[in-house]
């Protein structure tokens, strides 16, 4: 990551390791470990009103927010957890571990709510996740590993014709946002109907919900014309960092709105049950 970066998070001791689990209950000690950077939530616990169930404060979980750099090792584990679903499309259970100058907050049974991708040309990219969790622990010692890789920067926006297959366009643009939904049921929901004093699991009710924008000389480009026309487009981007590559690949995008260089857009799963997005 750029020294400037680095700095930020290295002078606070800020860190976060993240284990993604097998199944929900069983720890799993981190094997990524990222810079924190400067997030909107603090984690705090969570009440359902005592008015709804039986026990005597009330319901209880945690709930907080994490954002970190995206660099190369790094992105396969936290999309894994953002989006992976299982059998019967459930999420991705994680342990998380928040270290603050070598002590760190074990945190446990984690899922995303929802997640933002920020991907600019000009800065490097990074995400910010909104995250539940069951069981939040006291405080151990801990040495991080942190990687020093630099984040990725977005390269490039490619349109994939889905007409001529292997046809590609570039679209001038100067960055992409992409707000994920995880569609996770409110944890509370569940202590309807258990006299437990915490929700018994966290349930995603489906699939995720993926949304975004693309800033830049959008106007007169073949995209326009895409939006004008309600096609649904192969979007890809992809980002670099020395000689590291990754793409998200949106294989179904309807463009929605287009003001003042922004476009506005929806990626859609596939009629087969592929996701919204393909990391390539």
């Amino acid at each position: 990551m750029s020294d400037e970066m680095y700095g930020r998070a290295a002078a606070k001791g800020s860190y976060v390791g993240l284990g993604l689990q097998s199944a929900q209950g069983e720890y799993m000690s981190p094997d990524t470990w990222l810079p924190l950077l400067p997030a909107p939530w603090a984690w705090a616990p969570q009440h359902f009103p005592r008015l709804m169930q039986d026990t005597p404060s009330g319901g209880e979980w945690v709930e907080g927010s994490i954002r970190v750099p995206l660099v190369p090792g790094s992105v396969v584990a936290l999309w894994s957890w953002i989006q992976e679903r299982d059998a019967n499309s459930q999420g991705r259970f994680a342990s998380l571990l928040l270290s603050h100058d070598g002590t760190a907050t074990k945190i446990t049974d984690c899922k995303v709510r929802k997640a933002r991708l920020r991907l600019p040309k000009e800065a490097e990219a990074d995400c910010l996740l909104h995250v539940v969790a069951l069981s939040i622990g006291g405080d151990l010692a801990t040495s991080p590993t942190v990687t020093r890789a630099a984040p990725y920067k977005l390269r490039i926006v490619e349109r994939m014709a889905k007409d001529s297959p292997g046809a590609t366009s570039d679209i001038d643009c100067d960055s992409v946002a992409i707000d994920i939904n995880a569609m996770l049921e409110p944890p509370g929901e569940g202590l309807k109907i258990t006299p437990s004093p915490r929700p018994q699991s966290l349930v995603n009710l489906a699939g995720i919900r993926c949304s975004g924008t693309i800033a830049g000389e959008i106007e007169g480009t073949t995209l326009y014309q895409d939006y004008r026309g309600s096609a649904d487009v192969h979007l890809r981007a992809t980002l670099v960092r020395s000689y590291d590559t990754i793409t998200f690949g949106m294989p179904h995008v309807l463009c929605t709105r287009c003001h003042r260089g922004r476009m506005e857009f929806k990626a859609l799963g596939g009629p087969d049950g592929t996701p919204p997005i393909e990391l390539l």
